[in-house]
């Protein structure tokens, strides 16, 4: 493999697991005889290989002697298990981030997993490594994965991706939360595949259901009217809010400032933890019922999108 000085026993350890996975042995490149002082390789004590060879993934050694000091022996037992594909199976996309001393890396990495199935546990060891701050890796990247059928079979598509330069700056992280007018129609139904997601819309739909909202409902619905009662704006509106703030709770993603506008408001208080989740929805129910029951005179509001200039 050469001389890869104080990496050379982790190269090797490389070597002898990916043995392990693939049932057999990677030749040493280049190799055509032994030198004449080397007696065990000479007689046949001792065999380099030379050539692809059949492993039985049992016990195997490994030592790393270098010149420059580290030294180190482990003794490996073999495990294999058959790689299943769809053994974790999510009907939603995945985001995988990577990081490279270049983009180039960054790029080869996307080939690779834009190459392959979609393998979970391959994207959660990307996940494991890549979020460690590794100062060197100024090259960052975001690549989302979904799946699509061709005849039969299923093959992985890109959805989206990105590389951008990191000066070493970590940006603010801000959650945003809209008001009224952010609804659409079956805006939730996607997002229900997301057992995060799905787990708090059913905590919700619990507390809206002696009030005789189905929460679960309005998400999913293909009804284009749904929305014309104001009631279900207010509770579907903080609801997604509610199962996207688990999400990024989840996934230990904290916010440097969060800002609301109008019933967005609610989603704050529920992020910041001033307000339960059953507070939030209820909050978000009791203020569509007040808009929809209180007597008031009927206005009009129009919403343009202009810039300053264009005002």
């Amino acid at each position: 493999m050469g001389n890869s000085e104080s990496a050379s026993g982790l190269c090797a350890l490389t070597k002898v697991c990916l043995a392990y996975r693939n049932g057999e042995l990677s030749g040493n490149l280049h190799y055509e005889n032994p030198h004449d002082d080397v007696d065990a390789v000479r007689d046949g004590r001792i065999e380099v290989v030379h050539e692809n060879t059949p492993f039985k993934r049992r016990f195997a050694a490994v030592n790393s002697f270098s010149y420059t000091g580290p030294m180190a022996h482990v003794l490996l037992k073999g495990h294999y298990k058959e790689k299943i594909y769809k053994k974790y199976t999510a009907n939603i996309p995945y985001l995988v981030n990577v990081s490279s001393r270049n983009e180039t890396g960054v790029h080869r990495m996307f080939e690779i997993v834009a190459a392959m199935p979609i393998d979970a546990e391959y994207i959660g060891l990307l996940h494991n490594i890549h979020k460690i701050e590794t100062p060197g890796h100024t090259a960052r990247g975001f690549i989302i994965l979904g799946s699509k059928l061709e005849g039969k079979n299923e093959k992985t598509c890109v959805l989206s991706k990105s590389i951008q330069h990191y000066k070493g700056i970590k940006p603010p992280v801000c959650f945003m939360y809209s008001g009224m007018g952010s609804q659409w129609c079956k805006m939730g139904a996607d997002l229900m595949n997301a057992p995060i997601f799905s787990a708090a819309i059913e905590k919700c739909h619990k507390v809206l259901e002696p009030k005789g909202v189905n929460i679960v409902d309005i998400l999913t619905s293909d009804d284009q009217t749904i929305f014309e009662d104001i009631i279900n704006c207010f509770v579907g509106i903080t609801a997604v809010q509610i199962g996207l703030t688990d999400i990024l709770r989840a996934l230990e993603i904290v916010p440097d400032c969060i800002i609301g506008h109008s019933t967005g408001e609610l989603g704050c208080a529920y992020a910041d933890g001033g307000l339960t989740l059953e507070e939030t929805i209820l909050s978000a129910y009791c203020r569509g019922l007040a808009s929809k029951k209180t007597e008031v005179i009927r206005g009009a509001m129009a919403a343009v999108g202009m810039g300053y200039n264009d005002v």
